[in-house]
């Protein structure tokens, strides 16, 4: 045998080591797509398992996260709008978006994500929270008696409102 057959056979036997130690196993994975694009919202079909809050991923890795959800469709707000066109492929991470909470935000600007948009370095956040809306407790809740009566403007009852909630 010479040189080059010895060196061959034994790639050949490495290659087969390394195919039998691959596990092999089926990957599912849901794919949608961008419907369109307008004003920071894409709206996006085919991601039927898609949670409220949750982070979606674009083909080029922007981000944005599912607002709406209704049965042909999704509503996206859009955390990086560059690049995001009608036909792009969409992915759920199945992660609800998680903000950046912590001394390390006071007086900082960022985005939904923690990125720092006001040119300083990276947050030092000292937890992630997932994203929710506060529900109102029923002793903040506006009673019928404080509703918007004829003569009375509406924006005081909201200020009024605001007040309540805020204490």
């Amino acid at each position: 045998m010479s040189l080059t057959s010895k060196s061959l056979d034994r790639w050949a036997t490495l290659a087969g080591e390394r195919v039998r130690a691959t596990k092999l196993a089926p990957i599912t994975e849901q794919v949608g797509r961008v419907e369109s694009v307008a004003d920071g919202i894409a709206l996006i079909s085919g991601l039927p398992d898609v949670r409220l809050n949750e982070l979606l991923r674009f083909e080029h890795g922007q981000a944005g996260f599912a607002i709406t959800l209704e049965r042909d469709a999704i509503g996206c707000v859009l955390l990086d709008e560059t690049g995001i066109e009608a036909g792009n492929r969409v992915h759920g991470t199945g992660e609800v978006l998680r903000v950046p909470v912590g001394p390390g935000l006071l007086g900082r600007i960022v985005d939904p994500l923690g990125r720092p948009l006001d040119g300083g370095v990276a947050i030092d956040a000292e937890a992630m929270n997932r994203l929710s809306a506060r529900r109102l407790r029923s002793s903040t809740a506006i009673s019928s008696a404080s509703r918007c009566r004829p003569g009375c403007s509406c924006s005081t009852r909201c200020l009024r409102w605001g007040a309540v909630s805020a204490s």
